[in-house]
């Protein structure tokens, strides 16, 4: 592309000190002196408290009369390209006062080139959160609270370790066995450290279930063996339906912490469809009203075993004794809690619980 030429063909004549293509460059990117380029450096100057360049030269300028015109500036004749280069909110521009008349082009400039977002979001304040009111995200609060829970939990647990002919049961894996001193890390494999499982269970998250724990309190919470004891059977979605004095209780809480004897196969998909339905219906009979209780022969206990009996005649088996059920299903599980709960007082009151072992096991 040549330069420009006038009506005559010859070359236009240059402004005084700017070159010919550095001109067109600088009318290209909009930056020659139109009303934008005033209006921002009048703004930069009272800034800096300097007066405005070409202030006394546009004193003695002519004024448009009555009648005439005034003469449109360059950049509002560029057409797209001035006005790409104006701020297009100028409400949202700090540099004007929020209210008068219509405003002048915002005298910031805008960014062009790889990475530059939309022009609005040069203009716009980041929103910010009322004080007081901040608050984590929930991923991160969930995430917090499941390391707190597994940190309570590794507390809790029971470790054993086998060495010098006994078992030694602690809260940590220690450096050295606590009964001769040496160190456990080259004793091999029957030294390693092993957690052993707990025996009691989330009661309201087993499915269709016979659940067992204390009347009061918890396993782990100071049961001494022979406080009585309280039973339910859950729904698939975790209620506990129990029996007492004062008749049916749909509990979705209390059952925390209790021993689980599960009641209905995994593959067992029309009784498991069908289980919320039949435990409702057998617990609204006038047979576990509140006045029908009695402590001995009307009970939890019953009313949970009557409930298994029942689906045991419906699929046309026969039913179990309360001493067969018992025997066959509930002292397995209880045994292993006694275990368990003894260990528990044991290391609550000393770090280390040692039990020898049994001739036939004993190892070195």
């Amino acid at each position: 592309m040549g330069p420009a030429r006038s009506a005559t063909g010859a070359p236009a004549a240059a402004r005084p000190g700017l070159p010919q293509r550095r001109r067109g460059r600088c009318r290209r990117r909009g930056l020659h002196r139109g009303p934008a380029w005033e209006a921002s450096t009048a703004l930069s100057s009272q800034a800096a408290g300097r007066p405005r360049p070409g202030a006394e030269q546009a004193a003695g300028r002519p004024q448009a009369g009555p009648g005439q015109a005034p003469g449109r500036p360059r950049a509002a004749r560029r057409g797209r390209a001035a006005a790409a280069l104006t701020c297009r909110s100028p409400a949202s521009c700090s540099s004007w006062p929020g209210s008068g008349p219509r405003r002048p082009a915002c005298p910031v400039p805008l960014r062009r080139g790889p990475g530059a977002g939309p022009a609005r979001a040069l203009f716009s304040a980041a929103p910010q959160s009322a004080p007081g009111r901040a608050r984590a995200p929930r991923r991160r609060t969930t995430e917090r609270r499941a390391a707190e829970r597994r940190g309570a939990m590794a507390e809790a647990a029971i470790l054993r370790v086998r060495h010098c002919r006994a078992d030694i049961f602690c809260r940590r894996a220690p450096p050295r066995c606590p009964a001769c001193g040496r160190p456990l890390r080259g004793a091999g494999l029957p030294a390693a450290p092993v957690r052993l499982p707990s025996p009691f269970r989330q009661g309201h998250r087993q499915r269709c279930a016979f659940l067992l724990r204390p009347a009061a309190g918890t396993f782990l919470g100071g049961y001494d063996g022979r406080a009585d004891l309280h039973v339910g059977v859950t729904s698939t979605h975790g209620v506990v339906y129990n029996y007492d004095a004062e008749g049916i209780h749909r509990a979705e809480t209390g059952w925390e912490q209790c021993i689980s004897i599960p009641l209905v196969q995994p593959d067992m998909f029309g009784l498991l469809q069908q289980w919320d339905k039949l435990l409702e219906e057998f617990s609204v009979g006038e047979t576990w009203l509140p006045h029908r209780y009695e402590e001995h022969n009307h009970n939890c206990y019953t009313y949970a075993l009557a409930f298994i009996n029942s689906i045991l005649t419906a699929q046309g088996k026969r039913q179990m004794s309360k001493s067969e059920f018992t025997e066959k299903f509930v002292i397995p599980q209880t045994k292993k809690a006694a275990k368990y709960i003894t260990l528990h007082q044991e290391l609550t009151a000393n770090d280390f619980y040692i039990v020898p072992l049994p001739d036939q096991e004993k190892q070195c």
